[in-house]
């Protein structure tokens, strides 16, 4: 082979090297340059789970207002009647005025035949009475009468189921519908102790013992110093034992 064909080859040789030498670094840099441009790999949010959307709560509309209905007329005597009941203060109780008792029946009588709450009921209304000074009881047939010295101030009396207390007081001084009192004055025997009321409950009680407070003011009766209790349902029992001893001895 000949020197110049030697040359010729390994001047190729040379420059092949250098051109892959040249391609090398060329392509380096591009790589290079293209991993600086290319943004970094951020780590992934954690996955959130949606909460439901709440729906906007509706204002309530207004309820449109009722007119109140006035109580008819029958309900509305049915709960006076029935508020009346409930201190026993009610006059035109035809059940409970109906007579049951003979007419020969006393007062004393009567009274030993009623309920036990009625009988406690009379012998609180008469240890009011005798705690006063100058008034004197007495039972008589058909009440339980009481003066002020030589005048009647008031009686007790019993029609039906019923213990009334009559008062030497106007009726008209008082206010109906707190005492719910009836007017006798037209009858003789009350003539003198026309307002009447019924005592039929602890109510009735409370208010029977101040309408005495304003009997006692209005003829100026004073309270004694010193009351002993009368277990006054012990006398009634004694009364009616000496009525049927008399009856049987009668006959």
């Amino acid at each position: 082979m000949s020197t110049e064909l030697i040359v010729i080859l390994a001047v190729t040789a040379a420059l092949a090297v250098i051109l892959i030498a040249y391609l090398a670094v060329k392509f380096y840099r591009h790589t290079r340059t293209e991993r600086a441009e290319e943004p970094a790999l951020l780590p992934e949010p954690a996955l959130k789970i949606a909460e439901p959307v709440k729906e906007p709560e509706l204002a309530d509309e207004p309820e449109e207002e009722q007119p109140v209905q006035p109580a008819p007329a029958e309900a509305t005597e049915e709960v006076a009647a029935a508020f009346a009941a409930e201190i026993g203060d009610v006059l035109d109780d035809e059940e409970d005025d109906r007579e049951i008792f003979d007419r020969r029946t006393t007062f004393a009588e009567k009274m030993l035949a009623l309920d036990v709450r009625t009988q406690e009921y009379y012998d609180e209304l008469n240890n009011e009475f005798i705690s006063y000074r100058k008034l004197h009881e007495r039972v008589s047939g058909r009440f339980v009468s009481y003066r002020f010295g030589r005048k009647l101030v008031a009686k007790i009396s019993v029609r039906g189921r019923t213990m009334k207390l009559h008062l030497a007081l106007d009726c008209k001084d008082f206010e109906e519908k707190i005492y719910f009192q009836k007017d006798l004055s037209e009858v003789k025997s009350y003539a003198e102790t026309p307002f009447t009321v019924k005592v039929k409950s602890d109510r009735g009680l409370k208010r029977a013992k101040a309408l005495i407070e304003a009997l006692a003011l209005k003829e100026g009766m004073e309270k004694k110093t010193r009351t002993a209790y009368k277990d006054s349902m012990e006398e009634i029992r004694h009364m009616v034992m000496e009525k049927q001893k008399e009856d049987e001895a009668a006959q």
